[in-house]
């Protein structure tokens, strides 16, 4: 429906969730990697949904789906995208040689990177590439998406102190930084030392 109503300017973004806190509340086990599996399954669905018609059983490792057949002959169970065969799909990852990455390698999909350290960005096309290999599809950088974010105000000083002092500063220190530690991750945001010339 966003589709139509935004005249076929939706792109589709897919995460599989590395918080702790909603593996919890849904009884996933992210640790073994059910989550990523989970998004894997979801999303054929989803694209089967939008590209075959009914009548269609799903009965996966995770979902069970049943896609009717119209009704009265005229109760349609989904709608389908107004881009065709579906709009843009976007995949996110932020685990070091992320797995959902491969997914977006291995479907062509638009992969989307935190944009923290050169080394571990340089993992994370590593990990398209390796899922593109293993379609046979060879990735396109100007289809990568790094996600940074940026505060623009009059002065530097102004902006340092409307972002560290405000809310981005605040999401920072009570969520993103104790985040990464807790998983091990804070590492990932310094920049390797540089060798004296």
């Amino acid at each position: 429906m966003l589709d139509h109503l935004s005249g076929g300017r939706l792109n589709f973004g897919v995460a599989a969730s590395g918080l702790p806190s909603d593996w919890a509340m849904f009884h996933v086990d992210g640790m073994s990697g059910a989550n990523r599996e989970m998004t894997r399954e979801a999303l054929d669905i989803i694209l089967k949904l939008w590209t075959q018609d009914g009548p269609w059983d799903h009965a996966g490792k995770y979902w069970q789906v049943s896609k009717p057949d119209t009704m009265f002959g005229f109760l349609k169970p989904h709608i389908t995208p107004l881009q065709q065969p579906h709009p843009p799909i976007g995949v996110a990852g932020l685990s070091k040689n992320s797995d959902t990455l491969k997914l977006a390698g291995e479907h062509g999909y638009i992969p989307m990177s935190l944009n923290l350290t050169p080394g571990y960005v340089k993992s994370h096309w590593e990990s398209v590439e390796a899922g593109a290999a293993k379609s046979g599809r060879t990735p396109s950088r100007k289809e990568w998406r790094l996600v940074r974010e940026v505060f623009v105000a009059e002065t530097d000083e102004e902006a340092w102190k409307l972002s560290v002092g405000g809310m981005m500063g605040r999401m920072m220190r009570e969520y993103f930084l104790p985040l990464l530690s807790n998983f091990g991750f804070k590492g990932i945001l310094e920049a390797p030392a540089r060798r004296a010339g």
